[in-house]
């Protein structure tokens, strides 16, 4: 997977009442950063925030050209930050695999 998307370290778990799953460990989304105003910087200068934001565009890219996969909800709750400060995609219940990939199979 691309490091710019949000890693699942142990599979789906699935009961009657619950769905879970591990991920890499994340200290917040960017949502909370914006609404709650956390105390963790965004990022210290615009040259940083447009490195981090092209780094999320190359996650993108890679759902998109490589697992034939659109997002469909990007958004800031699924902009995940780890502990180590990496922005990470994750919140994948509306990933839409293309039809096209779909139709090659």
């Amino acid at each position: 997977m691309h490091p710019n998307v949000l890693k699942i370290l142990e599979p789906f778990h699935e009961d009657s009442h619950v769905i879970a799953f591990v991920t890499e460990p994340v200290e917040c989304t960017l949502a909370q950063i914006l609404h709650q105003k956390r105390e963790i910087p965004i990022r210290s200068d615009l040259t940083e925030l447009k490195i981090t934001l092209m780094e999320l565009l190359e996650g993108i890219s890679y759902l998109n050209e490589k697992t034939n996969s659109a997002h469909l909800s990007l958004c800031p709750e699924n902009i995940y930050v780890t502990t180590d400060g990496k922005w990470k995609i994750g919140g994948f219940g509306f990933l839409c695999q293309s039809e096209v990939a779909v139709r090659e199979k």
